[in-house]
C-alpha cells in the first residue's frame, strides 16, 4: 500500500508530491477517524481528487497486494487446505 502511494505522483502547492504526503489524519463530527486529502491536491492532470480517482488507487493497491500474496478466494483457500493437509498426512505417515 505504502509503495502504491508513493508511488502516486499529484500536484500539492505547485510542487509535484506522492500522494501519501497529501494525506491526513482527521476525526468527523462522532470522533471517528478518517484519512482525508488535504486541500488544494490535484492530480497530474489538473483534476481535483475525488472518490473515483481514490478507488482507482484502491483497486491498484488490491491488485498489487494479490500478485504479491495470491488471490485468497474462497474456491483457492479449499484447495489450499486440502493440499496441506494431504501434505501433512504423507508428512506423518
Amino acid at each position: 500500500m505504502y509503495a502504491v502511494l508513493e508511488h502516486e505522483k499529484v500536484i500539492y502547492n505547485g510542487k509535484e508530491v506522492s500522494l501519501f504526503s497529501v494525506l491526513e489524519k482527521s476525526k468527523d463530527e462522532n470522533g471517528v477517524p478518517q484519512l482525508k486529502v488535504k486541500d488544494g491536491a490535484k492530480t497530474l492532470e489538473g483534476n481535483e481528487i475525488d472518490i473515483e480517482y481514490l478507488r482507482s488507487i484502491k483497486r491498484r493497491i488490491k491488485e498489487v497486494n494479490q500478485q504479491t500474496h495470491g488471490a485468497m478466494n474462497t474456491e483457492d483457500k479449499g484447495v489450499l487446505s486440502q493440499r496441506m493437509l494431504g501434505r501433512l498426512v504423507l508428512n506423518f505417515r
